[in-house]
């Protein structure tokens, strides 16, 4: 929920749960157990939103509930629906639902388990891939919704099927586009955008790190180039030949669009079949994307 881990997954979570909610005319709650928000943060950023406590019986059709410190009790109705976002929401989500099952036998609701990568790849070879994995495995009732048939299929390939499945493919936030359309004419600059998130092994910083050196080597005219790395901020890294590679971290919204628009060339990687969002951004606002 904090804007420092905001990206675009959680993105498409959010919005999804919010079309849900409004289409079957829901009130919404959202369950945190990672992170708590300040209560000045969440007026800002998700306004008609009020913020409980487990312990608080509150009747509020907006709330948000963080459940981050020891055991809680989370308040559970015969008519409430559950959206999982990520395994280990998804490992918690089950167990209320196999509660909810035997406390409402005459209300059977299936949990929705949105899926947007092979989150056991996370954690190669550990109890968290065990962990991961066992939600692909549950037995109750459960609808899985995959971000792209390029995952659903991954999953298949490897022999997990649920009972009910549907996917989608991604869709770029609404205020990206805008910013696209309005910023159009801009001029492009001699300048490489690199999302670079060294702590995400998935996105292949160090892969990127030597790519760029190489080029820089190759390219008789690289200290003429800007080289910018956005997603998380990291040292500035000399290429060699006069390149540098300088990291502006995680950008507001805005600031991204006018780094795009002013730009000629992007590189973002992504090892796993998570559908990655920077390269589809990037191609949006006309740069040359290398990708894998």
């Amino acid at each position: 929920m904090s804007r420092e881990h905001f990206y675009g997954g959680i993105d498409t979570a959010l919005r999804l749960f919010d079309q849900i909610a409004e289409t079957g005319g829901f009130n919404k709650r959202i369950i945190l157990i990672n992170a708590a928000p300040e209560s000045r943060e969440t007026e800002e950023r998700f306004p008609g939103y009020r913020l409980v406590s487990a312990a608080e019986d509150s009747a509020a059709e907006r709330q948000i509930l963080p459940c981050v410190r020891g055991m809680v009790s989370v308040p559970v109705g015969e008519r409430d629906y559950f959206l999982a976002t990520a395994w280990w929401t998804a490992f918690c989500a089950q167990k209320i639902s196999d509660w909810q099952s035997g406390r409402y036998p005459d209300q059977q609701k299936a949990l929705l388990y949105l899926i947007q990568d092979f989150e056991p790849g996370f954690y190669p070879w550990s109890s968290e891939y065990l962990l991961a994995e066992s939600t692909y495995k549950y037995p109750g009732r459960q609808i899985a919704l995959f971000n792209t048939k390029l995952l659903r299929d991954f999953f298949h390939e490897k022999g997990y099927r649920f009972q009910h499945e549907f996917f989608f493919e991604p869709k770029l936030n609404a205020q990206i586009l805008k910013y696209r359309d309005e910023l159009c004419l801009a001029n492009k600059k001699k300048q490489i955008v690199v999302y670079g998130r060294p702590s995400a092994p998935r996105n292949a910083f160090s892969l990127i790190h030597e790519s760029l050196k190489l080029w820089a080597g190759a390219q008789p005219d690289a200290g003429q180039w800007r080289l910018i790395s956005v997603g998380e901020k990291h040292r500035e890294l000399d290429l060699g030949n006069g390149a540098r590679l300088l990291s502006r971290g995680k950008l507001s919204l805005a600031e991204y669009a006018r780094l795009l628009a002013e730009s000629s060339v992007g590189l973002s990687f992504m090892v796993s079949p998570h559908p990655s969002y920077p390269p589809l951004e990037m191609a949006e606002f006309g740069l040359h994307v290398i990708t894998n």
